[in-house]
């Protein structure tokens, strides 16, 4: 049992008991991803990868946080929160779970733009959870070996190994950049796709990169991969942090 929204009160209280205290939170967005990538596709890419670290590291998977900072798609679709909103939601998830015992807790996203509101939730609540609790962000392109873009093979072949019924292949179009050469796009791109409304301003038809050359067999080579990487990475921080702490802040 992973999932907790699944579990009775006395099952979770018991896991607890013996030590599964450490819980994933799921983290991605409601927005635009071209014309064949469905909008949930960086929650349900969270929730999957979050699903199979869990199988690697003993650790509970609370249902995903749908909602997040996406701005930077107007005027294409996106269902937004401001920072302060997601802030405030998943500092208050993080303070009830150490209530409840859990004493580690990664934030797993899958989106972009709410990079900086996760990293900072830990500040957020430094005050408010038991010493010794750990609250640390994980974005799972961090342990990609290609460079990500948006709806781009990456995370096209990932949905076609998570849920190909949501892929329009067919749909699937080449993206560009609206604008003249660039050294180096990811750098570019990553400071000027948190300024609202910027995205559309930049990349043609909502796609950075070409989706066209994505297949499942990919997208379930790189899911395994990462999910072994990001629980790997997770030892290694929790091993660092005891070392390092001690149980203390």
């Amino acid at each position: 049992m992973t999932d907790i929204s699944e579990a009775s009160d006395p099952e979770v209280r018991k896991q607890i008991a013996r030590g599964r205290k450490r819980a994933i939170i799921p983290i991605g967005s409601i927005e635009q991803h071209g014309s064949h990538l469905p909008l949930a596709t960086d929650t349900l890419i969270a929730e999957e990868i979050a699903t199979r670290i869990s199988k690697f590291v003993d650790a509970f998977v609370l249902p995903p946080v749908y909602y997040g900072v996406s701005h930077e798609h107007k005027p294409l679709l996106n269902v937004s929160v401001r920072n302060e909103t997601l802030s405030a939601l998943i500092s208050d998830i993080c303070i009830s779970l150490a209530e409840n015992g859990i004493d580690r807790i990664i934030l797993l996203n899958a989106h972009y733009g709410n990079d900086a509101v996760l990293s900072s939730v830990s500040q957020a609540v430094y005050d408010k959870v038991p010493k010794g609790t750990l609250i640390y962000s994980l974005s799972y392109w961090m342990v990609m070996d290609d460079e990500m873009g948006h709806a781009d093979a990456n995370e096209t072949s990932l949905m076609l190994a998570i849920k190909p019924e949501l892929v329009s292949m067919k749909s699937a179009k080449r993206g560009g950049l609206k604008v003249g050469k660039i050294n180096d796009e990811k750098l570019v791109l990553s400071r000027l796709t948190p300024i609202p409304s910027s995205f559309p301003r930049l990349v043609n038809n909502g796609v950075w990169g070409d989706p066209r050359n994505a297949s499942s067999r990919k997208g379930k080579i790189m899911l395994d991969q990462v999910s072994r990487k990001l629980a790997d990475a997770i030892k290694e921080i929790e091993k660092v942090y005891r070392e390092v702490f001690k149980g203390r802040r």
